[in-house]
């Protein structure tokens, strides 16, 4: 779930470019950080599993320099080397076809002939993603006829709407139906626009309430939902925060509008907080959700892309 870009050292910056480090090591913090914690669930509770691992789903990004759509022949063959790669990569760590590799379409005329090269093992670990070149109204019809399932990545549908009238929820069961059993979890991926850059790129952290809004609507349906942001497992954690206080006000029957803004104030502002006084009140925060506690624990994934999702 993270691709090559991604920070590979806690010391770096979240803008670390994969020229910095050598392929090796960003191939093992990719793992890592794919198997645990990066890939897991937004929407369940992580009791919900008998163990990390099992929570854990594996998602491949390739490289977008290479489109298995492309006009240029040595450009096909590089994408299928590539992804044949990352299918007998997933296979050496044992892992099945529910452990996926995410592709833009490119060019929904040429993807068929691309994929066509391909290895029936490879083939079964292909997703579908809409962006702001290809909407969901191009890429859908394409998956089905492949027998491919589709990631709904809420953000791009955004900048390229195609479905007028339907809901986000709507959307997401809609591309629901593109996932068999043998697929694993259905997908999603959720991101914000970067304020002051080019559209379609992604934003440093999440937007709480945006994400909340996306909660409310499909927060009770079995997805795994990945978050394209910058700072990566910053954002999960602050999103594992934010389940925790609605689950919390909800279980008291006080959530409402305000209480969410509330709670993402509350959130924003600890952002600030010096290190020393923050770590005050992780510690009250951790006294208070000791065993015991009846709240429940939530878990967040991000193709830490921290899921096959890419951050731009």
């Amino acid at each position: 779930m993270v691709d090559s870009g991604v920070r590979v050292r806690p010391e770096a910056s979240p803008s670390t470019r994969k020229r910095d480090t050598p392929a090796s090591v960003r191939a093992a913090t990719m793992m890592r950080s794919a198997v645990w914690p990066s890939s897991t669930n937004i929407f369940v509770p992580l009791s919900a599993y008998p163990s990390p691992l099992l929570a854990a789903s594996m998602v491949m990004p390739p490289s977008s320099q290479r489109p298995l759509s492309s006009v240029n022949a040595s450009v096909v063959d590089a994408a299928v080397a590539e992804l044949e790669y990352h299918n007998r990569l997933l296979d050496a760590f044992g892992l099945g076809p529910s452990h996926k590799i995410v592709l833009h379409v490119g060019s929904v005329d040429r993807f068929g002939a691309g994929f066509a090269c391909l290895s029936e093992g490879t083939r079964s670990r292909l997703v579908l993603e809409n962006d702001e070149r290809q909407p969901l109204c191009e890429v859908l019809p394409l998956a089905k006829h492949l027998g491919l399932p589709v990631v709904l990545d809420v953000f791009h549908h955004r900048l390229a709407p195609s479905f007028d009238g339907l809901s986000t929820r709507e959307l997401v069961q809609l591309t629901g139906e593109t996932w068999s059993e043998v697929d694993g979890r259905q997908k999603i991926h959720f991101s914000t626009q970067a304020p002051g850059k080019r559209p379609g790129a992604h934003a440093d952290t999440i937007d709480l309430e945006a994400f909340g809004e996306l909660v409310d609507q499909v927060g009770d349906l079995p997805l795994d939902c990945m978050l394209e942001v910058k700072d990566k497992e910053q954002s999960v954690l602050r999103a594992m925060e934010f389940q925790r206080s609605v689950s919390r006000a909800q279980s008291s029957r006080t959530a409402s509008s305000a209480r969410r803004s509330e709670i993402v104030g509350a959130l924003v502002r600890s952002a600030s907080v010096p290190p020393s006084r923050r770590a005050t009140r992780e510690t009250a925060s951790a006294r208070r959700s000791a065993p015991g506690s009846s709240d429940p624990t939530w878990v967040c994934s991000k193709p830490l892309s921290t899921s096959g999702g890419r951050s731009s």
